[in-house]
């Protein structure tokens, strides 16, 4: 399953690029296409939105933020139960975040009401060390500039994301 990083990054990769020319139509046009790999993409996407109307200081960016948390409803409520090849619909929720929930509504409702859920599994402490690695490998430059900041923006989701989870190979 690792090549889904292997092309989510290059695109990625681009669009900062074109975001930080000032490019926003071609920056999200390049996002836009992490869709097509993985559906976590599409709460990145989420965070994303966020990210463009922060650097281009126009609010009307955040349609990506709602146009990405319509296709992750729209795919894990719709596409991924009833097209699912392993009948199991969204049996993957259950492998991924234990106890917490078995529909992403649930999870979210489940770790606000119940926070210990996520400290009962124990891979929380391993999935914050290699965050803090990640970061220890850059010397912690992204915090040193305001501007640097923006950008962890969109990660916000994926860091989220694997620190619910309760596989282990999701840190």
């Amino acid at each position: 399953d690792i090549w889904d990083s292997d092309l989510t990054l290059p695109f990625l990769g681009i669009s900062f690029l074109f975001l930080t020319n000032n490019k926003y139509f071609w920056s999200i046009f390049w996002f836009c296409l992490t869709f097509l790999i993985k559906e976590d993409m599409y709460l990145v996407g989420a965070f994303y939105g966020v990210l463009l109307s922060l650097h281009a200081k126009k609010i009307r960016f955040l349609w990506l933020s709602i146009f990405s948390f319509l296709l992750f409803w729209i795919t894990t409520h719709f596409i991924m139960p009833y097209f699912s090849t392993s009948d199991e619909g969204l049996g993957l929720l259950k492998y991924s975040y234990g106890d917490m929930g078995n529909s992403l509504g649930e999870i979210i409702i489940n770790i606000i009401r119940e926070p210990s859920l996520i400290l009962s599994s124990g891979l929380w402490l391993r999935k914050i060390s290699s965050i803090v690695i990640i970061f220890l490998c850059v010397g912690f430059l992204p915090f040193l500039n305001k501007s640097s900041l923006l950008y962890l923006i969109p990660g916000l989701a994926t860091l989220g994301y694997t620190l619910i989870a309760v596989q282990p190979f999701l840190d």
